[in-house]
């Protein structure tokens, strides 16, 4: 039998009086024990009265409003490739989101102005075939124009004919004039020709010669000058510039990396991003930063599907970092629920905020959080009279982190000096751990290098992190 908790420890326990070891322990037992758990809930609204807070989810007032992602969510809803759940979920943002409504509308539009062109057959092209062989004395003058009926032959046997007259001449000529020099040979054997003096102008060339030689061996000899540095005014090398490894269109500007590590087009950052940047380029991967330690689900199971401890899905925030400090949460819809209510729990699992009783499937936070700090949420359905929680044992906790105030002033400048730039922003945006974002730009970085290994890794990596997470 399950021993239930007294009244005096459940009061200790929402007023946090007791050890985070005896908190965990009360925490697992009101997530299974259903009476406990109504006792908790009686005594708390007792003691505390929460007023009805009007919560107007607009894309003008939230400031960090999250949008849909192209990929997973705005192409199959309009492919007519999404499940029930997503479907309504998207529906649900449409009504409250007009950059995405127009996005699809967009998208929409622009798949029926194609879809004619779509409907249309194509024959397969005709099948080249190799010309046929040929024998020998036709592979000889394959190469000759095919003569047409109303040409003749006699051009080409004149010219047949020219060289073989050619030949024979050749051949006729060439022993009289051997001949003719012999005997010429043979008369001036025996006597000494006088010898011919030598030309002033071609003495004077030979000697202008020789000194130019001299001059030259003279400065090939001369190595060193009186510091010991190497000289050579004949021999000198060019210097040959390192070859390009990898080149990304990046916005405005292309980056390159060469085989020696030098990293161009990043020249006006600072420092420290272009470090970041070349290391991801030079590994093609992104190895886990610090921002993101504790919040994978370690257990392995998928908040976002329906799993033992997880009654229904969560959607976000899920293993990420957020930027704004007043995060949206979403979550799936459990069939037959009457109402849902949030719970946010700080790192030591004591309760931060709780939303009243709500009948959508999203809720934003109406008062900001403490930036920098880390936090989990759960969300309790209500049906036939039962609240249903998810997540619970043994299901791991829906974690995820606030950004910093330092993290938030680098980004929103890094975003101020080059907006366009996916790659910088990518990079940045793993680093902070700002997961979703670090997605959106290196799909954008993908689709503007199509043919770019780096660009796909990266954006691999990022996923792989994403479905860990979930």
């Amino acid at each position: 039998m399950v021993e239930h908790l007294s009244p005096q420890q459940i009061e200790r326990f929402r007023e946090q009086k007791l050890k985070l070891s005896e908190s965990l322990k009360l925490y697992e037992h009101l997530a299974v024990c259903q009476m406990c758990a109504e006792q908790f809930r009686a005594m708390t609204e007792l003691s505390e009265q929460i007023s009805p807070i009007e919560i107007k989810l607009t894309a003008e007032e939230d400031g960090e409003f999250s949008h849909l992602l192209y990929d997973e969510e705005i192409e199959p809803y309009v492919d007519n490739q999404i499940n029930e759940a997503g479907r309504e979920i998207v529906e649900s943002h449409l009504e409250i989101c007009a950059q995405c409504a127009g996005e699809v509308k967009s998208l929409q539009e622009f798949r029926e102005s194609i879809q004619p062109s779509l409907a249309k057959s194509y024959a397969p092209r005709p099948k080249v075939t190799s010309p046929p062989k040929l024998p020998w004395p036709e592979k000889l003058f394959a190469f000759w124009p095919q003569p047409q009926p109303r040409w003749s032959l006699a051009p080409v046997a004149v010219a047949a004919a020219m060289v073989v007259v050619a030949i024979l001449t050749a051949i006729f000529l060439l022993p009289s004039e051997l001949s003719q020099k012999e005997e010429l040979v043979g008369q001036n054997e025996g006597r000494s020709l006088p010898d011919s003096p030598t030309p002033p102008a071609a003495e004077a060339n030979a000697q202008q010669t020789q000194a130019n030689e001299q001059i030259a061996q003279s400065a090939d000899d001369k190595s060193t000058d009186d510091e010991g540095t190497t000289k050579s005014a004949v021999n000198q090398e060019r210097p040959v510039a390192p070859k390009i490894m990898l080149a990304l269109q990046d916005g405005n500007r292309q980056i390159t990396l060469d085989e020696r590590g030098n990293l161009a087009g990043v020249e006006s950052l600072p420092s420290s991003w272009q470090q970041e940047i070349k290391a991801a380029l030079t590994a093609q991967e992104l190895k886990k930063p610090q921002s993101l330690t504790g919040l994978d689900a370690q257990t392995g199971v998928l908040l976002g599907e329906s799993q033992p401890g997880v009654p229904f899905g969560l959607a976000s925030p899920l293993g990420t970092v957020v930027e704004t400090d007043q995060p949206t949460f979403r979550w799936r819809e459990l069939p037959g629920a009457e109402s849902y209510t949030v719970t946010v729990f700080d790192s030591e699992l004591n309760r931060v905020t709780q939303s009243e009783q709500l009948t959508t499937r999203q809720w934003r936070l109406p008062r900001p959080l403490e930036r920098g700090g880390a936090y989990s949420w759960q969300v309790a359905a209500l049906k036939d009279n039962q609240r249903i929680i998810s997540p619970t044992l043994p299901a791991p906790q829906a974690r995820f982190k606030v950004l910093d105030s330092k993290k938030a002033k680098e980004l929103a400048r890094a975003r101020k000096a080059d907006p366009s730039s996916h790659l910088v922003l990518g990079v940045l945006y793993w680093q902070a751990g700002l997961i979703n974002e670090a997605e959106r730009e290196f799909q954008a970085l993908r689709r503007a290098n199509p043919r770019s290994g780096t660009a796909k890794k990266l954006l691999q990596n990022v996923q792989a992190w994403k479905a860990r997470a979930r």
